[in-house]
């Protein structure tokens, strides 16, 4: 008997079927893999920019915490300016030359040719005559200790060594020497303060053991109009107004500011609806909250007239153009732009690990320093008082002046006494002079009347 043979037919159907429903399967589960890696990955996102938030408001709460509060804070919390005066007398040196200006010091470095170079057990200063408008610009520590992590932190996030900028906006009239305690800055300070204030040179340069210091100015060639008086009337009159305004906190938060600042944030080179914005809000008093160099960069541009000089034609729009064209730049974006001078430029001040400190020549007027706790107890003329603006030259200066004018007063007193003794020798020699005169006319007379009898 014979078996039946069958040929098996493949069903292709079906292992098609089977193949497609493996492939959706696949799909499907790569998809939902997908969606989560997404809903995660924005998860994340959104923790990071919470952690980022929350890390950036405890690093802005510990900033410019550098010391005791001092009374030379101008528009700050009123115990600043219960606090008493300081006394603290300037440091000489021989390389703070006598040129008229303030003098900038650090230990670990020399002056060599011109130039500041590192050198052990050595000091070095470099002087510069302030201008209102001079923007300072302060570098991170230049030592790594546990206390100045926030300054390094936000040295890095923003990817620069610049962590503060301050503007000058009051300087002595020309015919006064200019000291560290006579030159005014303005600036946005963080930490406890977190408020506008108003401050001498030299708390920003001993205040901090920053790494370094650099000094700008704007070009006078190409923008002149800067450097008139009633320019450095009106950015004066601009910073009094601001102090005492809030520090701007979510203003540093490079991720969130453009959402969380209420319209305060301007975009980098601004359309000109934007600039329109900005130059109303500037004549509406200014964002009303600020960072350190967004008040800086806002100062120069519309007070300071920058950004508001019709030379300067815009395009595209009937305002004129945006010469800073960056109105909230973290500190480091002030250090390197077209509108500086061309000498300014390479001024910096590198300071070692304890920070800078303010010197004075080496000469006699500056002799030890003092300052005027040191002068006043043994000066009696009454011009001089009991600030800390007034230093050992100034002392000097007024009892040189005092007494000038004690010489000047005998000498009008002496010419007055002369010239009553001169009148009153006069008056004698005419009455003389007239009593002879009449002793004659009457002898003439008794001599006629001899005749005629």
């Amino acid at each position: 008997m014979q078996r039946a043979e069958y040929e098996v037919t493949p069903d292709t159907d079906t292992d098609s079927t089977d193949a497609t429903r493996t492939q959706v399967s696949a799909i499907a589960r790569a998809l939902r893999v997908t969606m989560r890696v997404a809903v995660i990955g924005t998860f994340a996102s959104l923790l990071a920019l919470f952690l980022a938030d929350g890390v950036t408001d405890a690093l802005v709460s510990h900033l410019d915490v550098h010391r005791p509060a001092t009374s030379s804070l101008r528009g700050a919390i009123s115990f600043y300016l219960e606090a008493q005066p300081q006394a603290r007398p300037y440091r000489n040196d021989a390389s703070c030359q006598p040129d008229g200006g303030v003098c900038v010091c650090t230990n670990s470095y020399a002056v060599s040719g011109g130039q500041v170079i590192k050198q052990p057990y050595g000091t070095a200063c470099k002087s510069h005559k302030f201008q209102v408008g001079d923007v300072i610009l302060v570098e991170k520590p230049a030592v790594i200790k546990k206390e100045y992590l926030p300054a390094l932190v936000v040295s890095k996030v923003t990817h620069s060594n610049i962590v503060h900028a301050a503007l000058v906006t009051e300087v002595p009239p020309d015919n006064v020497t200019q000291t560290a305690e006579n030159i005014i800055i303005t600036e946005a300070l963080k930490g406890n303060w977190k408020r506008v204030v108003q401050n001498t040179f030299r708390e920003i340069v001993e205040r901090y053991p920053f790494g370094g210091m650099h000094i700008r100015r704007v070009d006078e060639k190409k923008y002149p109009h800067f450097h008139t008086a009633e320019t450095a009337a009106k950015i004066k009159q601009w910073a009094e107004h601001q102090v005492g305004l809030p520090f701007d906190t979510k203003m540093l938060k490079p991720f969130l500011r453009r959402m969380q600042t209420n319209g305060r944030y301007i975009p980098v080179q601004p359309w000109c609806n934007d600039m329109h914005r900005a130059v109303n809000m500037y004549h509406q008093g200014g964002p009303g909250e600020w960072i350190c160099s967004q008040f800086v960069a806002w100062t120069i541009a519309f007070p300071g007239g920058l950004n508001m000089d019709p030379a300067n034609e815009g395009f595209g729009c009937d305002l004129p153009k945006f010469v800073v064209s960056d109105l909230q730049p973290f500190p480091g974006g002030l250090l390197a732009n077209d509108f500086w001078s061309d000498e300014s430029k390479g001024w910096r001040m590198p300071c070692d690990g304890a920070g800078c400190w303010v010197g004075v020549p080496n000469v006699p007027e500056w002799a030890g320093g003092t300052s005027t706790t040191t002068i006043l107890t043994t000066t009696t003329t009454t011009k001089t008082t009991t600030t800390t603006t007034t230093t050992e030259k100034e002392v000097i200066t007024t009892t040189k002046e005092a007494a000038s004018e004690q010489k000047a007063s005998k000498e009008s007193e002496d010419e007055k006494a002369s010239d009553a003794k001169s009148t009153k020798h006069v008056a004698d020699e005419s009455k003389k002079v007239s009593t002879e005169h009449s002793k004659a006319k009457d002898e003439k007379q008794d001599a006629d009347a001899v005749t005629t009898k």
